[in-house]
């Protein structure tokens, strides 16, 4: 009840959406890429520098790649994995999550304001999507990976999406899966949800964050009950 009671009270106006790892079920894929890449310079790349560049714009990517694996490896690891991620997106070869098109097409539906925030490129954003249910992309207002903005953990990300749907970050919930993501969406002063995939969160996030859901089904129930109540 009291719960309830909380979410009631809650200022929700708008949500906010990572795209990988939340809507598509591209980390594992990723991260198989990334250690592929890596044998062909003979290094290997672990779960734990994964997570430490998961949600990052590429610059500050390629620097945490470039201190562990050295510089010229850094770039030719980079340059197989984005050839090996493009071939994936162009085969199809990386889906939705589970739930995704029921909680866009719900959100869409009863015109909940939203926005797609990645930091990932538009041509990936745009293959991600056209080859599912979707057909084409699903949000109209997107900041991504090539616009002006500091690398999660930064908040800027989220801020400049809310921007975008006319609305105060703080009124925003965030939905997130990296570490480095939700990091940026506590520090945007937001409602951070974390659906854990790789990365598993630390004390100082489950401390922080405004709730962890295990899947968006759950999200999507989330949902129903703030903007249906």
């Amino acid at each position: 009840m009291l719960y309830y009671q909380w979410v009631m009270n809650m200022s929700i106006k708008g949500i906010l959406f990572d795209m990988d790892g939340v809507l598509v079920d591209s980390e594992n894929y990723s991260l198989q890429k990334f250690e592929e890449a890596a044998r062909c310079v003979g290094k290997t790349f672990g779960t734990e520098l994964f997570t430490m560049i998961m949600g990052r714009i590429a610059g500050t990517s390629m620097d945490v790649i470039s201190e562990r694996l050295g510089k010229e490896n850094a770039d030719k690891v980079y340059e197989i994995h984005n050839d090996l991620m493009i071939r994936g997106y162009e085969n199809h070869e990386i889906p939705l999550r589970d739930g995704a098109y029921e909680l866009i097409t719900y959100i869409n539906e009863h015109h909940i304001p939203c926005a797609l925030a990645t930091t990932n490129k538009p041509y990936r954003i745009q293959k991600s999507f056209e080859a599912s249910p979707f057909g084409k992309v699903p949000f109209e207002h997107i900041i991504n990976g090539t616009d002006n903005v500091r690398s999660k953990p930064h908040p800027d990300i989220f801020i400049k999406a809310a921007e975008l749907l006319d609305l105060d970050v703080r009124d925003c919930l965030i939905v997130e899966d990296s570490i480095n993501g939700i990091l940026a969406a506590i520090n945007s002063g937001g409602y951070a949800l974390m659906i854990p995939d790789i990365a598993k969160p630390d004390e100082y996030i489950l401390n922080n964050v405004y709730c962890i859901k295990k899947d968006l089904h759950e999200v999507l129930d989330l949902i129903k009950s703030l903007f249906e109540a």
